[in-house]
């Protein structure tokens, strides 16, 4: 630190020395104008967010109204982080939000109070130590192993301020990160559901950290990074809201359908569930038990199907299945894998899935099972090759949406007359077993054989540690259940199955 120290504060567990001038002007972002040898760099989360603050409020007290107002910090630790911060700022405030001027982009209230909403729960009387979470440390990131510990930290002090100031001081990484900070976060993401696994309450606030520095990020005049190239076709609001879905679709080598996907989303007007909300109804862990249950009847049926060798009709144009509140997929395929926008009345979430062994890449998050589960059963619907000619067809309208490259499908009243008999027993989709594909751990004491890694899709293999391998899917029962289904798809859609199921669970 440099200057006389003339008291100290108290704060996140340390004494600080406040030298009597530091700043005779306030920058329009810390990260912009932040200096290693500045021992601002050096500070932790309070003391930052009483700097951010003080810079975008003119008063000491309207500083405080707003950590304690929107960050819930108690009236100690709210004083002693304005405290540090009027040592820092004159009173000329930037026009921004607090972690607005953290992350280095211009942050509206209602997205900030959106952004709060990730990290909603406990605040601490101290934040995270200085000594883990600085400026600092953040600019020395390089690998997603480095975002992942620093998103670790964060979300073992359960503290909200010190949740939200880490995913603005990783957003504001993109400024100094010539290793690419979108990469990285994305890289440093659990992906539990490629593990067949549910998210531990400890990963998934780490990955909601992960995915507010992307959403923050989002919002930068270059507009959304997707990997290889900025999506800049929608507003700052929309890519926003997107961005947490997007995150674990991400492709850094080809971004092409990805965008493809946005471009039709924005097109179509659909937007998108804040992170923690299902688009469907599910609550609790009943609800999501539900969900892993429905999943896995979805990819038991999809891989008795590819081993027949009957998903052969791969659709080149956007599907889009509009049944309004009952259930709405948009999906975009690919060479290799697949990618949907799932929702109702408008409002959903992003999932992804490779074309092999259909596993899924998405955020876990309640409803996020349920939406992968209509997403391949819609790619089925698709791609499915029939011998004999099927009456599934008279289950759906087509008409154009609007644009060239776009189709609308409407259920037409056979298809929600199966959906209500799927949801009423009257009829029974075939359960055929099998075992899904799925990274698994095999210990510090067991390595994998290259071929099992090998095999692994090419998204999934930068998820997998020294010790992971990866257990292709295979079906049990022979080709009965394959033929089972084939029979059944000649007369009806899989998407209205699932969504029979799907409503038979939430009236149970």
């Amino acid at each position: 630190m440099t200057g006389e120290a003339i008291e100290s504060i108290f704060l996140d567990g340390y004494d600080w020395p406040v030298p009597p001038v530091v700043s005779t002007s306030v920058s329009k972002s810390l990260a912009r104008d932040l200096q290693l040898s500045d021992w601002r760099a050096d500070v932790g989360i309070s003391a930052l967010l009483g700097l951010a603050t003080r810079s975008c409020r003119s008063s000491d007290a309207a500083a405080r109204s707003v950590l304690v107002g929107q960050f819930g910090m108690p009236q100690d630790r709210a004083r002693a982080a304005v405290g540090m911060g009027r040592y820092l700022v004159t009173d000329n405030p930037v026009n921004n939000h607090p972690l607005g001027y953290l992350a280095a982009v211009k942050l509206s209230e209602p997205r900030a109070r959106r952004l709060l909403e990730l990290y909603a729960g406990r605040t601490n009387d101290d934040g995270m130590s200085a000594a883990k979470i600085n400026c600092t440390r953040v600019r020395a990131i390089r690998t997603g192993q480095d975002v992942r510990r620093l998103a670790q930290a964060a979300a073992s002090s359960q503290d909200a301020p010190t949740m939200a100031v880490t995913a603005a001081l990783l957003a504001s990484s993109r400024l100094t990160n010539e290793s690419g900070t979108t990469e990285l976060l994305h890289d440093a993401l659990t992906q539990s559901v490629a593990h067949n696994a549910k998210a531990t309450a400890l990963e998934r606030r780490r990955d909601r950290v992960l995915a507010g520095a992307y959403a923050l990020s989002a919002l930068a005049v270059e507009g959304l990074d997707v990997g290889d190239l900025a999506w800049n076709d929608a507003t700052p609001s929309w890519r926003f809201d997107a961005a947490p879905w997007l995150l674990p679709l991400l492709d850094v080598e080809d971004s092409t359908p990805l965008r493809q996907l946005l471009d039709r989303a924005a097109h179509l007007g659909l937007g998108f569930v804040s992170v923690g909300t299902s688009p469907f109804q599910v609550e609790g862990d009943v609800g999501e038990t539900a969900e892993q249950e429905l999943l896995d009847a979805m990819l038991h049926r999809v891989s008795h199907l590819a081993a027949a060798g009957r998903l052969t009709k791969i659709p080149n144009t956007p599907l889009w299945f509009d049944g309004g509140s009952d259930g709405q997929v948009l999906l975009v395929v690919a060479d290799d894998d697949a990618y949907a926008w799932v929702g109702r009345a408008g409002k959903g979430v992003l999932v992804g899935f490779d074309l092999t062994d259909f596993v899924g890449r998405c955020l876990d998050e309640p409803g996020i099972r349920t939406a992968l589960a209509l997403a391949v059963a819609w790619y089925v619907d698709g791609a499915i090759s029939l011998k004999k000619q099927s009456t599934a067809a008279a289950s759906f309208t087509r008409r154009s949406a609007g644009t060239p490259s776009i189709y609308r499908y409407t259920p037409t009243s056979s298809f929600t007359q199966h959906v209500t008999d799927v949801a009423h027993g009257r009829s029974i989709p075939p359960r055929p077993h099998a075992v899904t594909a799925h990274i698994r751990h095999l210990g510090p004491e067991r390595e994998p054989s290259e071929d099992a890694v090998d095999r692994a899709p090419r998204h999934l293999r930068r998820y997998m540690g020294p010790h992971d391998t990866y257990v292709r899917g295979y079906q049990t029962g022979g080709a009965t259940g394959a033929d089972e289904l084939i029979t059944r798809l000649s007369r009806h859609s899989m998407l209205a199955d699932v969504l029979g199921e799907m409503s038979d669970q939430q009236s149970s």
